[in-house]
């Protein structure tokens, strides 16, 4: 009987423990503080592949949104600040009959790139044999239309995350659809302005898509 007994109570308790729900533990968690850790101590770049291993190894992190705004932030500032490297940014010099516009196309970067990074109050007025820091942005665009949320994605690399204040499409638009980015602009109180303006870098800005 005492063996029957306890051979029942321990098949009980099997049952029970079977039937627990086991909580996973977040092992992106740990993997997140350690790279708080090193930018703490300066070490951005530690902290840059910390990140991106902890959101390829452990998307589904309760952090993973946390390290996503951070390591958007870190990307972000390696991109303008000529005093970071970053793949394919260097110094052009503008030639004679030159412009901004010009310099971008001829280098795949952006009228916005040059301005921002090169801390432009006038744009149009760059002169022949200046030196101007410009960077090729091969970037992909992807929309979370339910999220509201834009990605920019560097291949198949996460790279920055930017909320989505509006989303207008036509009537009937069945997503996803891919398309291809068109004209960007600035908006403040329902009047276009130009990101150079003393308004500029608090406007809202808007992306027209054009399907492919």
């Amino acid at each position: 009987r005492d063996v029957y007994g306890k051979e029942a109570r321990v098949g009980g308790d099997l049952k029970e423990l079977r039937a627990a729900k086991v909580e996973k533990y977040d092992f992106g968690m740990e993997k997140f503080e350690a790279a708080v850790a090193m930018l703490r101590d300066g070490k951005d770049e530690d902290a840059r592949r910390a990140l991106i291993a902890m959101l390829r190894f452990h998307k589904d992190s309760a952090r993973a949104a946390d390290a996503m705004r951070m390591l958007g932030q870190i990307n972000l500032d390696r991109l303008f600040d000529p005093a970071q490297p970053f793949p394919g940014k260097r110094r052009v010099e503008v030639e004679k009959g030159g412009s901004i516009n010009k310099l971008a196309a001829n280098t795949r970067s952006s009228y916005h790139y040059i301005v921002r990074a090169n801390g432009l109050t006038r744009p149009e007025a760059v002169q022949p044999n200046e030196q101007l820091w410009v960077c090729p942005l091969d970037f992909r665009v992807v929309v979370d239309a339910g999220a509201k949320q834009l990605l920019l994605m560097d291949g198949d690399l996460f790279f920055a995350l930017f909320p989505i204040l509006e989303i207008r499409r036509p009537q009937g638009t069945k997503l996803p659809v891919k398309a291809s980015v068109g004209q960007k602009f600035a908006s403040r109180d329902g009047k276009r302005v130009l990101l150079t303006d003393e308004d500029g870098p608090q406007a809202e800005k808007w992306i027209e898509i054009g399907r492919d």
